[in-house]
């Protein structure tokens, strides 16, 4: 689910942008306040599942908790934390598809309200259902997340201008990571709590039913929908989004952010960097002591972080691939990461099982997934161009659009429709 990180920045077309309007404060930013605030919340609430689940079955604290603690295996823990990112995984392409046309706060003041409801009922859930129950719980919370992005997506579409997108779409789409890292040493303190595990699942449920009822109340699906919002920054923003045609203008590459066209580099120095830290870290953990906690937390932070150069790696290898379908590889590319990620908890579970202390079962997992991981390198490496495709369309021109705020946009122009419009330009003079 990382990718989601940065599918707001991905669109089937080119849209480059150039603002030279002065940033402004108004009722738009205060939208993406609560925008921020939603994200961080549902964030939180992905990151304390799975500390929830485990402290379902910690029976150190049995005759510790006033909550009952029930015998689930890392088969049974493993089965529960998939199935929220299978549900995840399947409604990513509909709710791409669909959702982005919609855009209405409705949608995600429903997200709010069913993931709260489903916290408040896991108890009742845990306690009297199972946990076969508790997995059809944790599927359709996963469902219902994967519409959060491309609701973001539309709202940031309707209230921002252009050039104030992507600042805001990294700072929205980051606060689901920050919540759940913030999530987790929260959980962790809650278990230690005399309710335990059902104390993280009733803030869950207290902090996203409270934000659903003000997400319904003080927000808009558009500014002009929003009653708070005055006529001057209304007019603000359409004028922003009205664009006239100009004229036909050449441009290059230096047109484009600098941090893009360092994509146009070979792409597989960045995979070859993190892999092989990846690998390294990988294989070091299972070989820990037990003593050594804090260097194995330190192994994996660093293993983890590596991670992050997924960021200005392969990632941004879609845009130099396609600019007419890049929205749609990263979907593809975000779905095939869901699904594999659903299946490590599982797997995970099924290698390690009742015996957690067993550390030959540690190595193979850690084993296998260096191995996983050197093979898709391989493939990248081998298989993986920088080069824009042939099955990405006709040969494409720029062309600069402005208006009254002085903002500029890029279209890209397929060869019949450059001559259409050379041609309405000659008829014009």
């Amino acid at each position: 689910m990382d990718v989601e990180f940065i599918r707001h920045n991905f669109e089937d077309s080119y849209n480059g942008v150039l603002t030279k309007t002065k940033f402004k404060l108004g009722v738009r930013h205060l939208q993406m306040v609560y925008m921020f605030v939603c994200s961080l919340v549902l964030g939180m609430l992905r990151g304390s599942n799975g500390v929830g689940v485990l402290a379902i079955a910690d029976y150190t604290r049995k005759n510790d908790t006033y909550v009952p603690i029930h015998n689930w295996d890392m088969r049974i823990q493993g089965t529960v934390l998939s199935s929220f990112l299978f549900g995840y995984a399947l409604i990513l392409v509909p709710a791409e598809l669909y959702l982005k046309q919609m855009a209405d706060k409705l949608i995600l003041t429903a997200v709010l309200l069913i993931n709260g409801g489903l916290a408040a009922a896991m108890p009742t859930i845990v306690n009297k259902g199972g946990w076969i129950a508790v997995c059809n719980a944790q599927f359709l919370m996963g469902m219902t997340q994967a519409c959060l992005t491309p609701v973001n997506q539309k709202l940031i579409s309707n209230w921002l201008p252009p050039g104030e997108r992507e600042v805001f779409g990294f700072i929205i789409q980051g606060a689901i990571l920050i919540g759940t890292i913030i999530s987790l040493p929260i959980s962790g303190l809650l278990t230690e709590s005399r309710l335990s595990w059902e104390l993280i699942f009733y803030s869950q449920a207290m902090m996203t039913l409270s934000m659903a009822v003000i997400w319904s109340l003080l927000t808009g699906s558009s500014p002009e929908r929003h009653q708070a919002m005055g006529d001057t920054e209304k007019e603000f923003i359409r004028e922003t989004l009205a664009g006239y045609h100009q004229s036909c203008r050449d441009l290059n590459l230096q047109s484009r952010p600098q941090r893009d066209q360092l994509s146009y580099g070979n792409p597989t120095v960045d995979a070859k960097i993190r892999t092989f830290g990846i690998i390294i870290g990988l294989t070091i953990l299972p070989n820990l002591v037990s003593n050594w906690n804090h260097l194995g937390v330190i192994v994996l932070i660093g293993t983890l972080g590596l991670v992050g150069l997924q960021f200005s790696g392969f990632l941004e290898n879609h845009k130099d691939m396609t600019q007419n379908y890049q929205g749609t590889l990263l979907l593809m590319s975000s779905v095939v990461a869901s699904t594999l990620g659903a299946l490590v908890p599982l797997v995970s579970g099924l290698v390690i099982g009742d015996d957690v202390f067993n550390l030959n079962r540690w190595r193979i997992m850690f084993m296998s997934l260096a191995g996983f991981y050197i093979g898709c390198n391989i493939v990248y490496s081998a298989f993986a161009s920088s080069e824009r495709q042939e099955w990405d369309g006709t040969l494409k021109q720029k062309f600069g659009y402005s208006n009254d705020v002085t903002n500029m946009e890029l279209e890209e122009l397929s060869q019949p429709k450059v001559n259409n419009r050379c041609l309405e330009e000659d008829t014009v003079v």
